[in-house]
């Protein structure tokens, strides 16, 4: 009767505080892990970030120095067309007076 379920409560109870104990385990785990996985994903997102400025900063400067040289080889060219057309006028001009002096 009675003892019988007094006895049964009892086990009963045992077994709620053991679950319950457990299940509060569990959870601490649970939480320690999501918050070693939350620090973890801040560290990397803080990497990638940092990264990404450095890309950028390296972007910037080839780009800059991607101008200075096509600056430089438009300049360089302009001067070799420059140097060309006043070779070939004075080529041209020599040729001239080398074929007046041949007719003579």
């Amino acid at each position: 009767g009675i003892n019988a379920e007094y006895g049964v409560n009892t086990l009963y109870n045992n077994l709620l505080e053991q679950i319950t104990t457990y299940l509060l385990f569990v959870n601490t785990l649970y939480n320690n892990l999501l918050e070693q996985i939350t620090t973890y994903l801040l560290f990397v997102n803080t990497l990638y970030n940092n990264l990404l400025e450095q890309i950028t900063v390296f972007n910037t400067l080839y780009n800059y120095l991607l101008e200075q040289i096509t600056t430089y080889l438009l300049f360089v060219n302009t001067l070799y067309n420059y140097l060309l057309e006043q070779i070939t006028t004075y080529l041209l001009f020599v040729n001239t007076l080398n074929n007046n002096q041949q007719e003579k």
